[in-house]
């Protein structure tokens, strides 16, 4: 008779995991993923069960490398390191097997993370950004950390993964205030412009580094002529589309910022003014008419967004920036946020935010949004507020949640007010009645998006949402009146 086999020293709970012993299965006759139109098309529905189920083994081989660092002795019964067993049979990159060591890790500091991969609401692609943002912070903030993770994941439940990554991540510089500050200075130090000449004459080239808040300004200075909008508000008017902002080729977006930088140094050269249009002055003394001069530039305006706590100095936590470029925001610690309001003076526009998100000292009631409003709904949004797309929002319309003319008599219409309008680019802004896709927003940004044929139903959060008490819970279901 064989001896009886001693007890595993591993938890069963976590050994079960992790052989796939208690996972459920659907049973027959289930839609994929809940939704019937899934079913019309099984190729599709076999590559999301796919990549949903490398998510699963992913989680489970965290666990394994966990089991391993606490239940058995790699180097001293093979001879050989874990990580060069991941290289070699795994086929892992040096890159690759130090992230899941690293991801390991932090899914042992941060039990809502790890309970969040295994229960599938978040992807490895979300762990891994988390634990890259989070692995430099102390583990004195374990705690906080993993409540801001929890936060996140209750409010943003059901938005694309991105939002709910870049709701994390803000929320984990917070926590380190000076860490921004500090990155700040480390960018100042390291800004330079090169200038190289040709050779034979024929001109140069130009090429540099810049901290966050130059590159702010480079952006508001060079791309503003790429806008054909005024500050009166571009509004496609949910489906009129029109054809704003800069171009969709990258080369003549660089052909026209070249053109305006030259144009600049140029008004700077003669004295703060020119322009494209020659302006005649008030005749002289002597009845003869002075020579024309050219109307002097406006200044390049910033859009900077901040927390009503971090103006007050009752906080640290950072504001941003909003730039055209890439749809993106640059990242200010709060001094540099007050600094800014201090002395940039009539070419800074601040839109203010309390602490859920929402926009203070707001009005509304306008068909067309002006100026003001149109920086406010900006504001709150870095891209396009499709889902998945990454298109500038302040290169994009504003749009109304519900149609400003609905299609049917029975609907009611949208208002122009914060709290329905949000940037779509010109394509998504065209095609999103006619696709099939109903809006519902909440007033601190937050759109859910049903899509009537196949029934798929997505969240998306705008970059201003932070998961703090008075956030209304979710986007109602139907609209209020």
């Amino acid at each position: 008779m064989p001896p009886e086999q001693p007890p595993h020293p591993v938890d069963d709970a976590a050994w079960r995991y992790l052989h796939d012993l208690d996972e459920p299965r659907p049973g027959d006759g289930t839609p994929p993923f809940g939704l019937p139109v899934l079913a019309e098309i099984p190729g599709l529905a076999t590559v999301l069960e796919q990549l949903r189920e490398a998510d699963r083994l992913i989680a489970r081989a965290l666990e394994g490398i966990l089991l391993l660092q606490d239940h058995a002795d790699v180097i001293g019964t093979t001879g050989v390191s874990l990580d060069t067993w991941l290289a070699t049979i795994a086929r892992r990159t040096k890159c690759d097997a130090r992230m899941l060591l690293s991801a390991a890790e932090m899914i042992r500091r941060l039990p809502t993370l790890r309970a969040a991969f295994q229960e599938g609401r978040m992807s490895w692609a979300q762990v891994r950004a988390v634990a890259l943002k989070a692995r430099p912070l102390p583990c004195s903030l374990d705690d906080r950390v993993d409540e801001a993770v929890a936060a996140a994941l209750d409010g943003a439940a059901g938005a694309e993964p991105d939002a709910v990554t870049r709701v994390i991540a803000w929320s984990l510089a917070a926590l380190q205030p000076r860490e921004v500050a500090q990155q700040e200075s480390r960018e100042q130090q390291r800004e330079f412009l090169g200038m190289q000449p040709r050779p034979d004459g024929s001109g140069g080239r130009l090429w540099g580094e810049f901290s966050g808040t130059s590159w702010a300004v480079l952006d508001a200075a060079l791309n503003d002529a790429t806008r054909t909008d005024t500050g009166a508000g571009s509004q496609g008017g949910d489906g009129d589309h029109r054809d704003t902002g800069p171009s969709a080729g990258a080369e003549a977006g660089g052909t026209r910022r070249a053109a305006r930088l030259v144009e600049l140094l140029d008004q700077r050269l003669a004295g703060g003014h020119g322009g494209d249009r020659p302006e005649v002055a008030a005749d002289g003394d002597d009845g003869e008419a002075q020579a024309p001069r050219r109307a002097a530039p406006s200044r390049p305006q910033l859009l900077l967004r901040a927390d009503l706590d971090t103006l007050l100095d009752r906080e640290q936590t950072p504001g941003a920036l909003l730039t055209s470029i890439l749809g993106g925001q640059v990242r200010a610690s709060a001094p540099t946020v007050r600094r800014l309001v201090e002395e940039r003076g009539a070419d800074l526009r601040t839109v203010i935010l309390d602490d859920t998100g929402s926009i203070v000292g707001v009005g509304r009631r306008a068909r067309v949004a002006p100026g003001w409003l149109r920086d406010a709904v900006l504001a709150l949004h870095d891209t396009c507020s499709a889902p998945g797309c990454t298109a500038p929002a302040r290169a994009s319309e504003l749009d109304h949640a519900r149609p400003w003319q609905p299609a049917r008599p029975e609907d009611l219409p949208g208002s122009t007010d914060v709290g329905e309008l949000a940037p779509l680019c010109p394509e998504h802004n065209r095609h999103k009645e006619r696709s099939g896709w109903t809006v519902r927003q909440s007033t601190d940004g937050r759109r859910s998006w049903t899509h009537r044929r196949s029934g798929l139903t997505t969240r998306t959060i705008p970059a201003t949402w932070r998961p703090q008490a008075g956030t209304p819970p979710d986007v109602p279901d139907e609209p209020e009146g």
